[in-house]
Order: structure tokens, then C-alpha cells, then sequence
């Protein structure tokens, strides 16, 4: 006997923030995205195997190489699919009583070309499927998707934009957190340099 749901839908990224022909100032700000799922098995008694079964049709699950992990200890074991088919990629993960877990799918940005292509872009949903041991029919689980990212800057075109760029200018142009990214990268002495 088994239980299934869908539980959300997923995104997957890697690729410019601003097509490269409209980036006028050369940053090449790229997003990478990934899809979270923290899993917490409420039950006092019973340890679980949920099956995670992403699916995508129009952008199919291979047309990029992807990565799993499952994270109960912080060891973020990487995971390999259980079956794996362009529009279908399973993944099996396993929780003890009273524990939480994260999953984690994302592309696989330590692939260089995954990264200079900047060409991913996944969407599809999720279904869960409980495989419940000895005819148990109930199971109280907690389910928590999010997708979180991250913006990557091409270093050194950023820097030589800002070198030519004075300082008003630069404060109006950047927003908060650029700034003190800015600040941390450059000396005061080359802040000063630039006005």
C-alpha cells in the first residue's frame, strides 16, 4: 500500500538575470536556483521511505545535469535516482521518528559548462509517494518546499566596471548589499582613488 501527493511545483536555474545582448554595463549577473524540501516525520514510533518523484515535460529533466542530496545529520549525502527517465526523476529518502531532513535538488553547478552556458531552466511539479510498511495507513509528516538562489557576478568585469564608474554614480546605481560587497572588495584608498 502506498500514499501519494503533490506537493508543490519546482524551478530550476542557471542563467543570466539580463539576456547578455541587454547587459549594457557587462556584469553578467547569473541566478542559480534550487529546489528545497525540508521533510519532518512527526511520528513517535515509525521510520518512513517517502519516494520523491520529480516530474517535467516541456524542459525535460535531462537536458541539464542535476544534482540530490538528503541532509538529516549535516553531511548532505548526494543521492542517485532510484529510476530516471527524461519527464521522470525519482529519488528515495528515509527518515527516523521525530526527525528532519532536507532534500536538495539542484543543477550542477560545480560542472563548469553547466555554469558558463548558463542555459538551465527546468519547471515541472513534485509527487511524493509514502511506501507505508506493515499496512500502516496514517503518517504525520511535515512537508516544506522552497526554492532558494543565488546571484553570481562575473568578478572581474564587475570590478573594472566600477574602477570607471565615479563614486556618485556607483552609490546611486548600487543597491545595499552590492555595496558593501563593493566596499569589502576594494580598499578605502580605491574608493578615494575613483571620485
Amino acid at each position: 500500500m502506498s500514499i501519494s501527493s503533490v506537493v508543490s511545483n519546482f524551478e530550476l536555474l542557471v542563467k543570466p538575470i539580463v539576456q547578455p545582448s541587454a547587459d549594457i554595463l557587462g556584469v553578467g549577473r547569473t541566478v542559480i536556483q534550487g529546489y528545497f524540501l525540508s521533510v519532518a516525520n512527526l511520528s513517535s514510533r515509525d521510520d518512513f521511505r517517502l519516494q520523491l518523484n520529480f516530474r517535467a515535460k516541456s524542459t525535460n529533466l535531462s537536458s541539464s545535469p542535476l544534482l540530490a542530496f538528503w541532509d538529516v545529520n549535516g553531511n548532505n549525502t548526494l543521492l542517485s535516482p532510484v529510476s530516471n527517465t527524461p519527464n521522470s526523476r525519482v529519488y528515495e529518502i528515509r527518515l527516523q521518528p521525530r526527525d528532519t531532513g532536507l532534500f536538495i535538488l539542484q543543477p550542477n553547478v560545480a560542472d563548469r559548462d553547466v555554469v558558463t552556458a548558463a542555459n538551465t531552466e527546468i519547471r515541472g511539479y513534485l509527487e511524493a509517494t509514502l511506501a507505508t510498511p506493515f499496512g500502516a495507513n496514517t503518517y504525520n509528516l511535515l512537508l516544506s518546499p522552497e526554492h532558494r538562489g543565488t546571484i553570481c557576478l562575473k568578478a572581474l568585469s564587475f570590478l573594472t566596471v566600477l574602477l570607471q564608474i565615479p563614486l556618485r554614480i556607483l552609490i546611486s546605481w548600487c543597491i545595499a548589499s552590492q555595496l558593501r560587497k563593493v566596499v569589502q572588495l576594494l580598499s578605502f584608498s580605491k574608493f578615494h582613488q575613483i571620485l
